[in-house]
């Protein structure tokens, strides 16, 4: 950081893991670090002059405030999550009549934190978008404390365009568009006065409000970037209101900014940018002209999305106070907005889709680490989840010992299994793909990827040398999502998909193909997001060489990859697009010979997992007749990767492989009380006390336990001799109940070192789950970073298309709670 606690460079960031940090207010030598270094804190023989120590072993305390705590006593504890503050702040101004007026606003303020919600009824055509905003500015310059970066993010609703299903005519475009900008609000903290962007015009850019529409900036050849900017030069830290209009039929966007219209100066229209003075007129404020988008997706304050509800960073983090927002489905006048800004409550609501007040009395929660705002017009859906970005807990894989120097044992790997770490100095190749699908293709998997300097290539099955089938079914770029079949991998309009999946969070991502239409369909966590057209009327040639995690360029080698990579690689100076090998993990990959519908792809992601009642669901079948080869990476040893169907095509792995156990997404309704969950009974159904989404319902207090245990809540009464038995009897079990909790908690120390201990747990209550109908206990997978997916549905149910909504189906993974169906 540059300054005191912020001014951060997300540029000088680190990227990977850390383990067993340690601070002292001495000198060690050498011999003292060696001697200590692959020890614990209880086996360090000289623990003189330590100041801190964080072995990050309390990944469970995320769900109590987000510390990891300091185990040398000195209570050096360090906070892993801000998420925004609620404030009462007074705004000055003067009403629609000219004449001095005050509102009390209900505020949050953001420092690199968000609010973030899954939006089921956005405006799909005309909206308006109003709030009250007010900087934290470092300096007199509109420079972001937290980042110093280009922009500041106020709004961002991410979701896609409705497309027609018909990809035949699109003119080259792709069907559905994935449009992480559907609707984008921010400043800009730099100058591009004078810069070779801005040719026509010399205003400044400091302070200036950019406006994106249906828009995507990377994906679809750039046809959907776009965007409107506005000089309205707000380079103080006072409040100011911000409303923005866009009409659906003429394209229209309108900025009034403290009540009075701005003319745009810059702007980009489907990929065409165009500058023009304000004072001669400015530039045409039309963009995305009639292009719908879906009513369902992630709305987010404070941060800018690149993926679906994620792929945050600090470098367009907003530091400041957000208030009063509302989302309109009309185009408001200039005398509407004036009447509506000291408002808390329009007095003409009609249109009005969403509302946040931010008022103290809308926002519940225990403490501040577990706040949510309710939406004014639906108590149940719409609610804003407050957090920030945190750390992902993971296995360590650090070379511990004891204090003999006897290698501690790695991380067990549980119900989930292991899955493989994938990078350049590996190659997992299976040869002679005789039964590789010919007419139709579905390929699905699991990865997790913090890459985002490289555009890694999960999967590449290729028929020939360069340019001569060497593409013959490649998913490629997972920084931007591209496909190739047979040698055809679009042109500069339809590409890429524009968006990732390397923001450290577990991905399923699968790509369906069929010959008859050409129809390419790319799902990211069930939500189809891309649709594009290759290679129709053609076959895929059987008999080929299928790599997972490296570009081929030839049969099984000729990779793109950097120096110092094993296997063949390709000399540097010739790499077309750099280096292509996947960085990351993957797990549970799956290649079938037909098409398979989002229902089917839906379930694929509850593959091999339990389904409520300590059963594996059955959703895959390894001896399904469509299922060409089911790989799940469950080995954990060896330099082989089984096939799990009949047909035997299992992967070899030519260098040294790298086995890993992997915590997985929390799973709400599976009896363990995990993550952010505030209870888990075992199931997913609401009113027993644990709603469906893992949430403590009102008038219902619940155990601390796995499974939990609910009870309702109501007034008490007298209690007789009788009652006061009970009492102490219930004391006696709480006391039972707090001793075993600790003890779960704790279990990783005792499985570690009494491993016969383990054994004993899995193997009673895999015999007590399936007596009471329920799952094994600890399976090894936990919560993966608390704010991965702080949303819930969403990020999995309102990735599913509209159109399909399988009634009663469980979440898979669910990362957050749904806290809209408490």
């Amino acid at each position: 950081m540059d300054c005191y606690g912020g001014c951060t460079d997300p540029r000088q960031g680190y990227y990977g893991f850390m383990d067993e940090v340690r601070v002292w207010k001495v000198v060690r030598n050498q011999t003292q670090i060696i001697n200590d270094m692959r020890k614990g804190y209880d086996d360090m023989e000289d623990r003189n002059g330590l100041v801190s120590y964080w072995n990050f072993d309390d990944v469970e305390t995320l769900d109590e405030g987000g510390f990891t705590h300091d185990v040398s006593g000195n209570e050096n504890h360090l906070d892993l999550l801000t998420p925004p503050a609620n404030e009462d702040m007074p705004i000055v101004g003067k009403d629609i009549y000219g004449k001095p007026t005050e509102l009390i606003a209900g505020a949050l303020k953001f420092k690199n934190s968000y609010a973030r919600a899954t939006i089921e009824n956005m405006p799909t055509k005309s909206i308006s978008v109003e709030f009250w905003a007010k900087t934290v500015l470092a300096d007199s310059h509109p420079k972001d404390s937290v980042s110093n970066e280009r922009y500041a993010e106020f709004v961002s609703f991410a979701t896609q365009s409705k497309g027609d299903g018909n990809i035949n005519n699109n003119n080259g475009l792709a069907d559905t568009v994935f449009m992480d900008d559907a609707i984008r609000i921010e400043r800009y903290l730099t100058e591009f006065n004078n810069s070779e962007y801005l040719k026509h015009t010399k205003i400044s850019t400091l302070g200036a409000i950019s406006v994106h529409i249906n828009a995507n900036r990377q994906g679809n050849g750039r046809h959907a970037n776009n965007w409107v900017d506005f000089a309205t030069e707000w380079t103080d830290n006072d409040w100011h209101h911000v409303a923005v209009t866009w009409d659906y039929d003429t394209g229209n966007v309108q900025l009034f900014f403290d009540g009075d219209s701005y003319t745009p100066f810059w702007r980009s229209a489907a990929g065409q940018v165009t500058d023009q003075d304000p004072n001669l007129g400015g530039v045409n404020p039309s963009i995305a002209q009639k292009v719908e988008r879906l009513p369902t997706g992630s709305l987010v304050l404070g941060q800018n999305q690149e993926c679906f509800g994620g792929c945050f960073s600090p470098g367009t983090a907003y530091d400041g106070y957000l208030a009063n927002l509302r989302v309109w489905n009309r185009v408001l006048d200039i005398d509407q907005i004036k009447r509506n800004m000291f408002v808390n409550d329009p007095v003409d609501a009609s249109g009005l889709a969403l509302s946040y007040t931010f008022k103290r009395d809308r926002i519940q929660g225990d403490s501040d680490r577990d706040l949510e705002v309710l939406e004014m017009n639906n108590k149940k859906k719409n609610k804003l989840i407050l957090g920030s970005i945190g750390p992902s807990y993971e296995y360590s894989y650090a070379p511990l010992t004891d204090r003999n120097f006897s290698p501690l044992d790695g991380p067990s790997p549980g119900y989930s299994g292991y899955a493989m770490k994938v990078h350049d100095k590996q190659v997992l190749i299976k040869q002679d793909f005789f039964d590789f699908p010919q007419d139709a293709i579905t390929v699905e998997f699991w990865m997790w990827s913090i890459d985002t300097c490289w555009q890694g290539v999960p999967f590449s099955y290729a028929h020939g040398d360069y340019e001569k089938m060497d593409n013959a079914f490649l998913i490629f770029n997972y920084n931007n999502w591209g496909v190739s079949i047979m040698e055809q991998e679009g042109n500069i309009d339809d590409h890429n998909a524009g968006f990732g999946a390397t923001d450290g969070k577990w991905h399923h991502i699968a790509v369906t193909w069929e010959s008859a239409s050409g129809e390419v369909s790319l799902y990211d966590n069930g939500r189809q997001a891309w649709m594009v057209k290759r290679a129709q009327n053609k076959k895929i040639p059987p008999g080929g060489t299928l790599i997972l995690g490296r570009e081929q360029d030839c049969l099984g080698g000729c990779f793109d990859s950097r120096y110092g990579a094993a296997g063949d690689v390709q000399p540097w100076i010739e790499l077309e697009y750099g280096a292509q090998d996947f960085f990351g993990v993957m797990d549970q990959v799956r290649i079938w010979k037909v098409k398979r519908t989002p229902e089917e792809i839906y379930k694929g992601m509850l593959a091999d997992q339990d389904n409520g009642s300590g059963k594996k669901n059955d959703f895959i079948n390894p001896k399904d007749r469509n299922l060409v080869s089911y790989w799940k990476f469950d080995e954990g040893a060896g330099y082989i990767v089984h096939d799990e169907t009949p047909r035997q095509n299992h992967l070899h792995i030519m260098e040294e492989p790298d086995w890993m156990v992997m915590r997985w997404m929390m799973r709400c309704g599976n009896g363990i009380l995990e993550g952010v969950e505030k209870c888990d009974d075992g199931n997913q159904e609401n009113g027993d006390g644990c709603s469906k989404a893992c949430m403590v319902e009102d008038g219902f207090v619940c155990t601390p336990t796995s499974p939990s245990k609910c009870t309702r809540n109501g007034p008490g009464t007298g209690r007789s001799g009788a009652g006061w038995t009970m009492l102490f009897v219930g004391m006696v079990v709480v006391g039972i109940i707090v001793v075993a909790a600790v003890a779960y908690r704790k279990r990783e120390y005792f499985y570690e070192h009494f491993p016969q201990l383990e054994q004993m747990v899995h193997t009673s209550t895999d015999k007590i789950g399936k007596m009471m109908g329920r799952r094994p206990g600890y399976d090894g997978v936990l919560s993966l970073d608390p704010e991965a997916e702080m949303d819930h549905p969403g990020f999995v149910n309102a990735q599913v298309p509209s159109t399909y909504q399988p009634p009663g189906r469980p979440i898979p993974y669910a990362p957050m709670p749904d806290a809209g169906n408490n």
